[in-house]
């Protein structure tokens, strides 16, 4: 559930892709725009990377997930990494804050 409204916070405001409700966003970061002339704003195809085994995304013929999307799972699963390192850390504070306290009664 919070991997979820993580996750779709970085797709809606820094990476773009698509949401968890199938909703296409263009970020800041991951989403641009192709032709065959060049990368810049204001044309029409996503930029996708391929990727043999994901087909969740398949449109106009193109296989293979987009740019925002792979950003943004990756950032996401960074940050419930750090979420949980930083959880660690507190219980071990908050413990040695307590047995601290309990030794100098």
């Amino acid at each position: 559930m919070i991997y979820t409204y993580i996750r779709d916070f970085l797709v809606t405001y820094i990476f773009g892709g698509h949401t968890s409700d199938g909703d296409s966003f263009g970020g800041l970061v991951g989403h641009f725009r192709t032709t065959e002339s060049g990368i810049g704003p204001g044309f029409i195809d996503d930029t996708y990377l391929p990727l043999s085994g994901y087909n969740d995304y398949i449109g106009d013929n193109i296989e293979g997930i987009c740019l925002g999307d792979w950003l943004s799972t990756t950032f996401t699963i960074i940050i419930m990494c750090m979420i949980v390192a930083f959880c660690i850390w507190l219980v071990r504070w908050i413990f040695k804050a307590v047995s601290s306290a309990m030794l100098l009664k």
